[in-house]
């Protein structure tokens, strides 16, 4: 697929020392060091229906720009859409928890919280606040 420019790969499966954690590796093939930057979110003990697809849709914002705008690296594009994907779903779990959603034990959630999650997407066009998950590279696994 020589016209394919990112490729990002979410919940990897890595040694015993990440299990705490989903892992998402994003490879930007146009860049000239290429790497391959890991990203470490710490797992959550729920199930989230509707995750990926807000992740896609956040993701191919910013990978498409406006006109005005430049296209960020895809190393700072994860960062800044793991970072808020990870604070839609830490908020939606606590609300679910709050208001005893759960039908059972399994924690599966339906419906992301994403109304009350407004001024965390807010955030995210300024980029402010953005945290700043753990990266990591290829060299640095174990």
């Amino acid at each position: 697929y020589p016209k394919v420019q990112n490729i990002v790969v979410t919940s990897v499966e890595l040694p015993h020392r990440y299990s705490a954690y989903v892992i998402c590796a994003g490879y930007d093939t146009t860049a000239t060091a290429s790497k391959i930057h890991y990203f470490r979110v710490p797992k959550l003990n729920a199930h989230f229906s509707g995750s990926g697809d807000l992740f896609s849709a956040l993701l191919l914002d910013l990978l498409v720009p406006s006109e005005a705008e430049d296209e960020p690296a895809l190393s700072d594009a994860l960062n800044m859409v793991l970072s808020l994907v990870d604070g839609i779903l830490q908020r939606t779990l606590e609300l679910s928890l709050q208001n005893d959603e759960f039908l059972n034990s399994s924690r599966i959630i339906n419906d992301l919280k994403l109304i009350q999650s407004a001024d965390l997407l807010k955030r995210s066009d300024q980029k402010e606040d953005i945290k700043s998950l753990a990266r990591f590279t290829e060299e640095e696994l174990p």
